[in-house]
């Protein structure tokens, strides 16, 4: 490998951790009491119905923390800072661009959408598909206004009504696709225990 990539590769590494390390304690702090909300949230769910957390719950529910974790410093820990704080409240103007031919607009419906997807997956499986559509609803718009909230005080990004709306039909379809697949898995036992 030449050297200059090498060097490249070093700094890019250098520069990253500089800025991961040099972002305020309130971010930080803010950002682990939302993860440990949403755990606490899932956790309460289960005791609700006086169940107990088994351990084939509990790898769902790791994934489910890494990642929100991850997208949390995607949307949050991963940026830069703008001069001043931004909102846009018109309602489905994302939609509006993208119907007029804005790929920038599509793309963006598309990542505010797979962004909450796993939301919509895992938790069923945490919760042993005892939730309903409210709970993924209540905790996608929780996820998604905390992460919105963010990048609206620290000023990180847009603060946009779009991407709640886009973040929980995300999730919905993740919920969507969960109860799918376990009427496919159910299936599948069935005819196995009867073949």
């Amino acid at each position: 490998m030449n050297k200059r990539y090498l060097l490249i590769l070093f700094r890019f590494i250098k520069e990253g951790f500089s800025f991961f390390f040099s972002l305020p304690l309130r971010l930080w702090l803010f950002g682990l009491g939302t993860a440990g909300a949403i755990f606490l949230f899932l956790v309460w769910q289960k005791a609700r119905r006086k169940e107990e957390l088994r351990a084939r719950n509990l790898v769902p529910l790791a994934a489910l923390l890494l990642y929100l974790v991850l997208v949390f410093i995607i949307t949050t820990i991963a940026r830069k800072p703008h001069p001043v704080r931004m909102h846009n409240f018109l309602f489905l103007h994302t939609v509006k661009e993208a119907l007029s031919g804005s790929w920038y607009a599509v793309k963006l419906i598309f990542f505010n959408q797979v962004l909450l997807f796993p939301l919509g997956l895992l938790t069923p499986l945490i919760l042993e598909y005892r939730c309903g559509f409210k709970d993924i609803l209540f905790l996608s718009f929780l996820v998604s206004f905390s992460i919105e909230c963010t990048q609206y005080i620290f000023r990180l990004g847009l603060l946009e009504g779009d991407d709640l709306i886009h973040n929980c039909l995300g999730a919905l379809f993740g919920y969507v696709l969960a109860l799918v697949l376990k009427r496919i898995f159910l299936r599948f036992r069935k005819e196995e225990r009867e073949g």
